[in-house]
């Protein structure tokens, strides 16, 4: 199983030809904003309300209150024949004709009933999600190293990988999970630094707790140590094609 994190190597590796292929041919649980990279995603696991914080400009906000209001009109004037759908169906529909902010485009491939992936949302924030999900808990008593539900240390990285061991994923690799520092032109989303170290050694806890799962960092400068780094991008491709013959169709 793949884990996709939304790191600098999502996106250089993620679109490189050789490994795009390799890359959709398993089963992959995308982190966050992921779904963005381009690779296919079956599962999305987040411990925010990503959704709400997809319309982070004001720009996007006025373009999806416009949107609303426009879907609202049209449904009230052609009344029954159009009670069932959704605003995704109508922005499906339409798209050529309406005027679409591209943070809401991106909030519509995530929230849509139709998103072509299952949704884990964290327990406290499952009653806002605005489709269906897929509702877990994510918390660790610090003092103690015990957790209930999906293991968590201050990144959703955490119960990512962990749900991935939970399926009986052997061997698990990880793209985009670099613990790189957020870069602001390419991720601006993240506008502070996050607390890298304390993330870092959540990882490590996690390697003991998941003790015989096979992982594999497929970036070979990312900074996370506690699991195998390729050598090179030459060998996270052999290794890919070493595993191929294994992976279960994921369609």
């Amino acid at each position: 199983m793949l884990v996709l994190g939304t790191g600098p190597s999502a996106w250089d590796i993620g679109r490189r030809p050789e490994f795009v292929e390799l890359l959709n041919g398993m089963p992959t649980i995308g982190i966050n904003r992921a779904f963005g990279v381009g690779l296919r995603v079956n599962y999305q696991i987040s411990l925010d309300r990503i959704w709400q914080a997809l319309l982070s400009s004001k720009p996007a906000k006025a373009s999806y209150n416009r949107l609303s209001k426009t879907f609202v009109a049209w449904k009230t004037k052609h009344g029954t024949s159009v009670r069932m759908w959704t605003l995704e169906d109508f922005v499906a529909a339409y798209r050529d004709k309406l005027e679409i902010h591209p943070e809401v485009q991106t909030y519509l491939r995530l929230c849509s009933p139709h998103a072509p992936f299952t949704r884990f949302i964290q327990t406290t924030n499952f009653p806002a999600c605005p489709y269906g999900a897929i509702a877990f808990n994510a918390v660790l008593t610090v003092d103690t190293g015990r957790y209930t539900g999906l293991f968590n240390r201050g990144n959703t990285g955490h119960a990512a990988v962990h749900l991935a061991a939970l399926m009986g994923a052997n061997p698990i690799f990880l793209l985009g999970v670099d613990m790189a520092p957020p870069d602001a032109t390419k991720r601006p989303w993240e506008r502070c630094l996050y607390a890298r170290e304390g993330v870092i050694l959540g990882f490590r806890i996690l390697r003991e707790k998941i003790r015989g799962t096979i992982i594999y960092n497929l970036n070979p400068k990312a900074a996370l140590d506690a699991f195998s780094r390729v050598k090179s991008h030459e060998d996270a491709l052999d290794i890919l094609k070493r595993y191929q013959h294994a992976i279960p169709d994921s369609g």
